[in-house]
């Protein structure tokens, strides 16, 4: 990116406040009616599990409307994350990792869970690969930026990420789209609402896409090309008015993909010291070019996942009680060429299936001048993992026509909490926050690790690796349990009704666990402590909204991931601390013109922590003080300008542009240039027609302007002594056709 752009950027950022804000989304429609007055409307939220104003909420929250989302073509939280402050999202071997101020992700495949918390309407999702449904048919997106450990519990220490559909209406409605793209790209989509009577409502939406040709070509002639593939999405959701107070809300939801989405694309060739235990990787080839592979075995791969979910609200004489009660339920098989070469080193096979339980209660009121909320929350997960590798050629020391076979035939967790939320108005402009919760977690792991030979097609069981392991076909059993306390408290002053600024300090805790892909070797919890400052106002008539956020933590036992030969596993670094400040904000400039724009510093380095880097051994035991922490670029920047022209005769246009930049940011803790991606920036259009009944519509997009190349995760293989990575999304043209009825 050239320096002046960055520098355009940058400014355009803090001149104009900052971010895709909740209220930033309200401003687009607000400025697009000819008789509305040029303001920011302020956007309620349940982000605190209450609703709330976006401006009176002492958090740093951002939410984004369904309509602002469809104008912009997001449908992914990588995505996304190019209109949110703080976060970044990328998606590597078939899975996505989330991170938010530099927490989050321990791994990208959210192995040992992710450190932020996701929700689909009011559910807590176990993993990350779900998030695909939870983009489908929006209301709005709501992310809370720093550690939920009060309000989310267990896993939302970097914060939380909460997707609300839409709820069925009482009007016969729908619509239908249909939509292409180069790579041809297909995308189909019905919506249907449907009032069965006064007090009964049903909507149903499928989605559909198919990307026929992979953002990553094969050079290898006849060999596949990958990073395509088809997914079809549907959500069903019913709303019933039992009683004057009592409703039910259902939801099913279900996913079925499929393709070459789990891939390894390498970024770096090995070094002298692996050709030396492998001489045979000397014949092979590693394309670091972007886009570009060349592997010779199969890709392919399928992910399932279905859901229920049934919530009732009661609305008592002193409170509001809600249950939300889910069943989850996915399974991801995949074949990959896990070497990413043209030989045949490393072919593996993998399934991942899992179902969850999940129940929580919340109770939220008003008395006098308290605001509260108490709950109760209970999940039962079970887990089951496997990875076989075949090494035809041997690899770092095992024998050519060997196996190694990765699994985990259970793992169950159990984890309980109650907690409590309260809000007291001390004056009429003070606040006082406080609020507890008390987590325990269960969980057991079972092993079952070994290595054989493969011999006439028939695998042949040599021996097991597992610590105590017992006889043939009998299981290795580790058991863990932990527990935690994650207070919050702070104050809140409101110098006007439209400026108020607030001080919170907050505790996080994520689950520890047991390391798939090594027996007995279990990783302590981390847990963090957050200190938060910020400022909310609304300037100039309502036509600005500029909301300011600082904060430090203090991290524990910080969990982080590493390839020691073919085991990939967590450990703990003894410590980080992170610190940084956040501008967003939205700007009606007129009837026609909205802006909205944010910026970030983030300081995010580990402050106690040595590591040994596989694919450096001669460098031993490195000093890691002060290095920075993974997915955290030190600076980022998005800004967006819609224009909406007043009506013609054939209806009216928007066009939109929104940019981004991103410095350097590291992907292993060793902060190596290979490590990293460099400073880079994206450039996305999209110019909307709609006609003059709102019956049609059509969009017209180009994403990733410039056809920039970056990477979005990267992760390191130290017995082939590489690192693979997985570049973002090519420049990419198309068009969608709405019609409404």
């Amino acid at each position: 990116m050239k320096p002046t752009f960055k520098a355009l950027l940058c400014a355009s950022a803090f001149g104009c406040g900052a971010g895709f804000a909740a209220p930033a989304i309200a401003a687009n429609s607000a400025a697009a009616s000819d008789s509305a007055p040029t303001a920011v409307t302020e956007v309620v939220v349940t982000a605190q599990k209450r609703e709330e104003s976006v401006q009176h909420i002492a958090a740093a929250v951002t939410a984004i409307s369904g309509v602002t989302l469809t104008q912009q073509g997001i449908d992914n939280v990588n995505s996304l994350q190019f209109s949110l402050p703080s976060f970044h999202s990328g998606t590597l071997t078939g899975s996505t990792g989330i991170t938010i101020r530099g927490v989050g992700a321990t791994t990208v495949g959210n192995l040992g869970g992710s450190g932020v918390a996701v929700n689909i309407d009011g559910v807590y999702q176990t993993g990350t690969d779900t998030v695909d449904i939870g983009q489908l048919d929006l209301q709005r997106v709501e992310v809370l930026r720093g550690p939920q450990g009060t309000l989310y519990g267990r896993n939302a220490t970097g914060g939380a990420v909460n997707f609300l559909s839409n709820a069925p209406s009482n009007k016969l409605e729908g619509s239908l789209l249909a939509g292409y793209a180069e790579y041809n790209e297909y995308h189909l989509q019905g919506i249907v609402n449907v009032p069965l009577g006064d007090r009964v409502r049903t909507r149903l939406v499928v989605d559909y896409k198919d990307r026929e040709d992979g953002f990553v070509k094969n050079i290898l002639p006849g060999g596949q090309s990958v990073d395509k593939g088809k997914t079809l999405l549907t959500r069903f959701r019913l709303s019933a008015d039992l009683t004057r107070d009592l409703t039910f809300d259902l939801g099913v939801s279900a996913m079925h993909s499929s393709g070459p989405f789990i891939y390894l694309t390498n970024y770096s060739a090995p070094g002298p010291g692996t050709l030396a235990i492998n001489p045979f990787l000397a014949n092979a080839t590693f394309i670091s070019q972007p886009w570009r592979t060349d592997i010779n075995d199969p890709n392919n791969g399928k992910r399932d996942y279905e859901s229920i979910s049934g919530t009732f609200t009661w609305r008592l004489p002193f409170a509001t009680l809600k249950s939300i009660s889910a069943y989850q339920s996915y399974l991801i098989t995949a074949t990959c060429d896990c070497d990413g070469t043209n030989l045949s080193v490393a072919p593996a096979i993998s399934r991942t299936a899992d179902k969850a339980i999940t129940q929580e209660f919340d109770l939220s009121g008003n008395w006098r001048r308290l605001d509260w909320v108490a709950g109760f929350f209970f999940l039962d997960e079970s887990n089951f993992n496997s990875l076989f590798y075949n090494f035809d050629l041997g690899l770092s020391g095992l024998p050519p026509g060997s196996y190694l076979d990765f699994e985990q035939p259970k793992y169950d967790t159990n984890s309980y909490a109650g907690f409590t939320d309260l809000t007291y108005h001390l004056t009429d402009k003070l606040k006082i926050i406080a609020g507890a919760r008390y987590s325990e977690d269960d969980q057991t792991a079972t092993y079952n690790n070994t290595f054989g030979f493969a011999v006439a097609g028939r695998n042949i069981f040599a021996a097991s690796f597992c610590p105590l392991y017992g006889p043939q076909g009998s299981y290795e059993t580790d058991h863990l349990k932990s527990d935690s306390f994650t207070p919050r408290a702070g104050l809140q002053y409101e110098f006007t009704p439209k400026i108020n600024a607030y001080f919170t300090f907050s505790k996080g805790f994520k689950a520890g666990g047991a390391n798939i892909y090594s027996c007995q070797n279990d990783y302590k919890p981390e847990k963090i402590t957050s200190y938060e400052g910020g400022v909310k106002t609304r300037l100039f008539d309502n036509s600005v909204t500029l909301n300011v956020t600082g904060f430090y933590y203090d991290y524990t036992n910080f969990q982080v991931s590493q390839i020691i030969g073919l085991s990939l596993d967590i450990t703990n670094a003894a410590a980080a601390e992170i610190k940084g400040v956040e501008m967003e904000g939205a700007w009606a400039i007129d009837r026609h013109v909205t802006l909205n724009a944010n910026f970030s510093y983030i300081d995010a380095t580990y402050s106690n922590f040595s590591n040994l880097d596989g694919l450096n051994p001669q460098l031993g035991l490195q000093n890691l003080n002060g290095k920075l922490l993974d997915n955290s670029p030190r600076e980022s920047g998005n800004i967006g300008v819609a224009y909406r022209s007043d009506p013609f005769s054939f209806g009216r246009l928007t066009a939109r542009f929104d940019a981004s930049f991103r410095s350097r940011v590291f992907f292993r803790e060793f902060n190596n240039p290979l490590d990293s991606q460099g400073p880079y920036g994206l450039v996305n259009l999209n110019l909307i027609w709609d006609s003059p009944d709102e019956k049609y519509s059509a969009r017209f997009y180009v994403t990733n302007l410039t056809g920039q190349a970056y990477l979005q995760a990267e992760n390191d293989s130290t017995s082939i002594g590489t690192r693979y990575a997985a570049w973002g999304a090519p420049r990419q043209i198309g068009g969608e056709i709405r019609v409404r009825f």
